[in-house]
């Protein structure tokens, strides 16, 4: 004896459920979030991330093909196709490729005036290294300062490679002396 099939919910009736429980979401993280909350948006790919605070968000509209957000007080709105849409999620910050991967500012210039490197950064800067053409360290220092100098008026002239590293980011450079 065959069992009947369940009937399938129609996507307009899914879409529906998801707005719906979109919204709950939203209204809860709202009224127990002691900062702002934000809606997060993440694409396929990151040019798609998006964050919209709670409280700039009108609604949340899910249509056969993409999602729409909507605003407060602005006829503009996002929009996004559910093939370019990786998942939804509320936070207490916002989501941005910034933020998720804490990224340092570092820079290595190289004063010939003086023969001088100069490295400066956003983060204490953990370690610089100096090595030769045939890659032989040369000079290492461990400043753990937004800014650091390296002397190197005592080496020969010639093409060396200096090398910081601050945070999770390394930068290097070639310097002709």
């Amino acid at each position: 004896m065959k069992t009947p099939k369940q009937p399938q919910p129609t996507k307009r009736f899914q879409y529906m459920r998801l707005a719906i429980a979109l919204s709950g979401i939203a209204v809860a993280a709202q009224a127990t979030a002691d900062k702002t909350c934000y809606l997060n948006i993440h694409g396929a790919s990151s040019s798609f991330d998006q964050s919209y605070s709670v409280e700039e968000v009108q609604r949340v509209e899910f249509t056969e093909d993409a999602l729409s957000v909507h605003f407060v007080d602005n006829p503009s709105y996002y929009e996004v196709l559910y093939s370019d849409l990786l998942k939804i999620t509320f936070g207490r910050s916002e989501y941005t490729d910034v933020s998720m991967l804490s990224v340092t500012e570092l820079s290595i210039k190289y004063l010939p005036s003086t023969a001088a490197v100069v490295v400066k950064s956003s983060k204490p800067i953990a370690h610089i290294t100096v090595y030769n053409i045939q890659g032989v360290l040369l000079q290492y220092a461990t400043p753990r300062t937004l800014e650091a100098t390296l002397d190197l008026s005592a080496l020969p002239s010639g093409v060396y490679i200096v090398r910081a590293t601050s945070g999770e980011q390394t930068e290097t450079c070639k310097i002709i002396k």
